[in-house]
């Protein structure tokens, strides 16, 4: 495939109707096979998510014993950002500026049930929680998070939102099952590319937007900013 390649500069940074997964460049079956993952909170690196308060008792979730199966689905989230040019989230989930970030419309169906995360100081107990059916409301405490994750200006997608079923995969490093759940092409707005990622990223990723866009979904490529520390991005205008 031969290719011209224009430029366009942006600043982006927090959007109120756009929602953003940050990956690592071996993660591009996300983009390719339109399936992200949720997780059960043992499976995330907040340690504090996998515990819960009952009043003076910790409802510990690594224990098989205290593992409630039929509420598993109302736990496993998927986790996304606000923002698309944090250089920390960057670093952390799309290995040091190498990955890249899919940028999501808030509007899709799919995406539209995204609820934000509260930062505090004071752990949250589940007491209080109780739904009109008298039963746990587990999302209102897998919403709170400590304050020093508040960088990650964090939103939680749950799966009792979504009415399609995952697709059960292995299990990861903590014994926790991989679940795959399938989102509409259309739900994509932009691809970012980070600041050290390689040629051979962009290529596969343009050529995958190509395929299942005709490239009307926009693909950008991180620089430093020249002035303040924070990333501009270019648009890469792509065609055969």
């Amino acid at each position: 495939m031969t290719e011209r390649w224009f430029i366009k500069y942006y600043f982006r940074g927090n959007s109120r109707m756009k929602l953003y997964k940050y990956l690592s460049e071996d993660r591009l079956d996300v983009l390719t096979n339109r399936r992200i993952r949720f997780s059960y909170p043992r499976s995330v690196n907040d340690p504090f998510e996998s515990s819960m308060m009952l009043g003076d008792y910790e409802l510990d979730l690594k224990k098989p014993h205290e593992r409630h199966d039929e509420c598993r689905k109302k736990m496993t989230f998927l986790s996304l950002s606000r923002n698309s040019g944090n250089l920390l989230m960057w670093s952390h989930y799309a290995a040091s500026h190498t990955g890249f970030c899919i940028e999501f419309n808030r509007k899709n169906n799919f995406f539209s049930k995204a609820q934000p995360v509260i930062y505090r100081r004071e752990r949250g107990v589940l007491n209080g929680y109780v739904s009109i059916e008298k039963q746990f409301n587990f999302d209102k405490t897998l919403l709170q998070k400590p304050i020093d994750w508040a960088y990650e200006e964090e939103e939680r997608i749950f799966a009792s939102d979504l009415e399609c079923e995952p697709l059960i995969g292995d299990n990861d490093i903590f014994g926790e099952s991989i679940n795959l759940m399938e989102y509409p092409v259309g739900a994509i707005d932009g691809v970012y590319l980070g600041l050290r990622s390689s040629d051979i990223l962009k290529e596969k990723i343009s050529e995958e937007l190509l395929r299942a866009s005709a490239g009307k979904i926009k693909l950008y490529k991180a620089e430093t900013d020249s002035k303040y520390y924070q990333l501009r991005f270019q648009e890469v205008l792509y065609k055969k």
